[in-house]
């Protein structure tokens, strides 16, 4: 809101030096801001002769001033008394109404204005205080600020300004960055540190001293040594409400064990190191023990062993980029050691430039990716990383586009969910956690020197804070939280990356599930779910070879099944379809056809199961069956006077496509189909069946076996007669009731009753050889 005499001063600072260069003109709006503040502060510097001049009220500016002025008094210079005046009306005090001239209404309000920051009644305006009075530090309590801290801040003010280094801080009831300042050196001061050498900083010197003299407990009472009054200070800066006595009362007591158990350091109940330090920087005791660390180097047994061996039961790594990232194995070797995971996500994010909406959705989505392709389940936590000296204009300005485009790349996994967490310094981390864009804090405490951990108490849910660097191990440690949640075994699925060739089909069936996900829930008709993705995934992957007449109708497009949305549907599957490519650009090393099984695993999904059944049914036309009736037409077409027994042999499971259409390619395409279909139709997703199938049984033949079991065992009949009789039933009754079995037959006549008993002997021990099976 505009205040009339803070316009007043506004044009009388523009009228007096207009002419004046280095002292830019200001905006007459009635509103304190910077722009006037640094105005006022050139308009001194050039009343004092200074030439050079800076919006910094800076150690020339001081010197100058006390040899020159010294306080504004009556007798000093016109323009001078003028300033001040237009400073006292900025912060918010009666200027007086003749600009230039010292009277008692100014001194009444310089009286005022030293009452509320501390000081000593009186008129004097020293150059501390004219320092002060042209920022925009407040004298009065403001916004979240309390009487409690308050007080502690004049208190401050009242014992140290007469020491070189303190400057005036403000008495606005907030734990702020000069706040910090003026109690380090406060502390400094009473260890004895003389001028020039308390310098505000924890250093070596400072922590040495609060060992050694620092310590307050139950029972202490202060003398000369102002201790006491410090650490509670300092409890009331971190969020206590406690107040400054001069002695270690029960209520000092109660308030320290509650931040020692906030903190999780050592609860004592005393003003010990730990505590202390916890207090006054964002480390805390940089040495004490912690269970945590995270690191850019991939986890060996052998380091993971030692780091176990260390103490440590936590470890961060990062999701993405190639010479940090979590690597093949790794995960089993952390879990192996007896180690939890927290994930990161940082791709630079070092800088503002890296906070657009656009880059955390790209950021997120990334990360959603990369979570399911290691197998991160449905909860698990990933910290996005800010990692500057983020200030709080920027939380609104950058960091909540950001972060709402992280959440809305998150949503891209729709059948899995992820949680998000902020690694920030205390401020940003808490503003981000306040507006609801994460679940979980890490604290980046290790950055002592950011604004944004300077004055700021640690936030409230805290999980992980970074306190200590170790180069020779290439580690940072952390303390953990015990609300901190991080993921274990039971939340990582087992993921196929024994070698190179079957990671990249997992992490490419991730890929183009999560984009069928995406696409389902873009039409918010409630068509979403586990198994309509997994048929999207199925239709797209038949679409090059297998979306013609006959596979139409034993497996309809998504939207043409009876009951189904299909207008959704149909868009849904056309936005799919467009966003996933060529087929041919998915097909990575498989030992089967991802076309052939998406075939079975569809047929499985659309028509009622068949396992254990001792006839043929519609679910296995798509797979064995139909292969079989073609390696019948292949025998007829190609046995060249070889009999049924050995050309089953040679081509059922071969190597040889031009005489066979049941090779071992499409064996395994149609037991891996089986097997993923079965669990799809449970509603899980077909990339994490099929992850599930190729650890659990890497290799071929033993999938193979689990299928004719699966699919042919049945009670009072050998697995051999199971297979024979399902066989025989091909070419017996009327299963193919609207897809001719003579059409995949090529022509070629059906089997004699001889015939088919050998061929289905053939094929039954042709099957049980190649799964190894006696």
């Amino acid at each position: 809101m505009a205040d009339l005499w803070v316009m007043n001063s506004q044009k009388w600072l523009n009228s007096t030096y207009a002419a004046v260069s280095g002292v830019p003109r200001v905006v007459e709006d009635g509103i304190t801001g910077w722009g006037t503040m640094y105005a006022l502060t050139r308009a001194l510097q050039h009343e004092l002769g200074i030439t050079a001049l800076s919006d910094t009220f800076g150690p020339t500016t001081q010197t100058t001033y006390s040899s020159k002025v010294g306080s504004v008094s009556s007798a000093t210079k016109p323009k001078i008394i003028g300033i001040l005046q237009c400073a006292l009306w900025c912060k918010g005090y009666t200027g007086g109404t003749t600009i230039g001239a010292w009277d008692e209404v100014i001194a009444a309000s310089v009286g005022n204005v030293r009452n509320d920051i501390g000081l000593a009644p009186g008129v004097r305006v020293d150059v501390k205080l004219m320092k002060s009075l042209l920022t925009l530090d407040a004298y009065v309590r403001i916004g979240v600020g309390t009487e409690l801290v308050r007080a502690g801040q004049q208190w401050l003010n009242s014992r140290y300004t007469n020491r070189a280094d303190y400057y005036i801080v403000p008495c606005d009831g907030r734990f702020t960055r000069d706040v910090q300042r003026g109690l380090m050196l406060a502390i400094q001061y009473e260890l004895n540190m003389v001028d020039g050498v308390a310098n505000g900083n924890f250093g070596p010197g400072t922590q040495t001293g609060l060992r050694e003299q620092g310590r307050v407990s139950s029972g202490t009472t202060e003398g000369s040594k102002k201790f006491v009054s410090l650490f509670q200070l300092a409890l009331a800066f971190n969020g206590s409400a406690v107040p400054r006595t001069g002695t270690f009362d029960a209520a000092t007591r109660s308030a320290t064990l509650a931040f020692q158990n906030f903190l999780e350091i050592t609860s004592t109940g005393a003003g010990d190191f730990d505590t202390w330090a916890a207090l006054l920087v964002s480390t805390g005791n940089p040495d004490r023990p912690v269970i945590g660390f995270d690191t850019t180097t991939a986890l060996t047994p052998t380091f993971a062993a030692a780091r176990y061996d260390d103490g440590f039961r936590v470890v961060g790594r990062y999701l993405t980029v190639t010479e940090k990232s979590i690597v093949p194995g790794e995960l089993d070797t952390l879990f192996a050691a007896g180690l939890k995971l927290v994930p990161i996500f940082q791709n630079f994010n070092n800088g503002p430039q890296y906070f657009t909406r656009a880059l955390g959705l790209d950021h997120g989505r990334q990360a959603a990716i990369r979570a399911r392709q290691l197998g991160l389940r449905e909860g698990v936590t990933i910290f996005f990383a800010v990692d500057y000296d983020a200030f709080e204009t920027e939380i609104d300005a950058l960091l909540v586009p950001y972060f709402e485009g992280v959440r809305d790349g998150l949503a891209h996994s729709v059948s899995q969910i992820y949680r998000v967490g902020v690694y920030a310094t205390r401020n940003i981390a808490a503003g981000v956690a306040k507006r609801g864009l994460a679940s979980a804090i890490w604290v980046s405490g290790m950055s002592t020197g950011y604004s944004g951990n300077l004055g700021y108490p640690m936030p409230a849910g805290w999980w992980y804070n970074q306190i200590q660097e170790l180069k020779s191990i290439n580690i940072d440690r952390n303390a953990v939280s015990s609300h901190a949640q991080p993921t274990g075994r039971d939340l990582v699925m087992r993921v196929p990356d024994q070698d190179e060739g079957t990671r990249a089909l997992h992490w490419r069936l991730v890929e183009t599930q999560m984009l069928a996900e995406t696409a389902l829930k873009s039409q918010n008709q409630g068509v979403f779910s586990n198994n309509m993705a997994n048929t999207l995934v199925f239709s797209f992957l038949m679409s090059d070879k297998y979306r013609y007449g006959p596979f139409l109708i034993y497996t309809p497009w998504p939207e043409d099944r009876p009951g189904m949305p299909s207008a959704p549907l149909s868009r849904a599957r056309e936005q799919y379809f467009a966003a996933a490519g060529a087929v041919s650009n998915l097909i990575p090393q498989y030992a089967g056809d991802l076309e052939h099984l998406a075939v079975v695993t569809q047929g499985l999904n659309y028509w009622p199961s068949d396992a254990g059944r001792d006839v043929v049914g519609l679910s296995d036309l798509g797979g064995w069956a139909l292969d079989t009736v073609q390696l019948w037409a292949n025998f007829c077409k190609f046995q060249q006077g070889e009999g049924v027994k050995k050309f089953v042999e040679h081509n059922l499971g071969g190597t040889d496509s031009t005489t066979s259409e049941f090779t071992m390619v499409d064996l395994i395409s149609d037991a891996d189909g089986f097997l993923i279909g079965v669990e799809t139709r449970l509603q899980t997703s077909f990339a994490d069946s099929f992850a599930a199938l190729l650890v659990r049984l890497p290799e071929p033949a033993d999938r193979i076996a689990e299928f004719l079991h699966r699919r042919f065992d049945r009670d009072g009949v050998t697995l051999r007669q199971s297979i024979i009789g399902n066989i025989e039933s091909l070419w017996h009754g009327k299963i193919w009731p609207e897809i001719p079995r003579e059409g995949f037959q090529e022509g070629q006549v059906d089997p004699t009753s001889d015939q088919l008993t050998e061929f289905a002997k053939a094929c039954a021990d042709t099957l049980l050889t190649r799964a190894g099976i006696s």
